[in-house]
């Protein structure tokens, strides 16, 4: 992957789980388990060219569009 500054990461891992609380704070696993349990959660890992910086991008599928909206405006996220 290209950045639009010419810096290039590399995926090295990635991961899928339907635990999804293990790749969460208690907090945000807390707020889903008020809804329909996560479906799933991938995470996948990135390193730069020379290996200085990672970044760790997560994605979660949660099964009704209700719980995903009460996430969406969880307070950490929209202050």
């Amino acid at each position: 992957m290209t950045l639009k500054d010419g810096s290039t990461y590399e995926r090295v891992d990635w991961a899928t789980t339907t635990d999804c609380s293990r790749g969460m704070s208690q907090e945000l696993a807390e707020l889903i388990e008020q809804g329909k349990p996560c479906a799933r959660m991938t995470a996948a890992l990135f390193t730069d060219a020379d290996r200085r910086s990672q970044v760790t991008v997560s994605v979660l599928s949660i099964e009704r569009v209700e719980d995903a909206s009460r996430v969406f405006m969880w307070p950490p996220w929209t202050r």
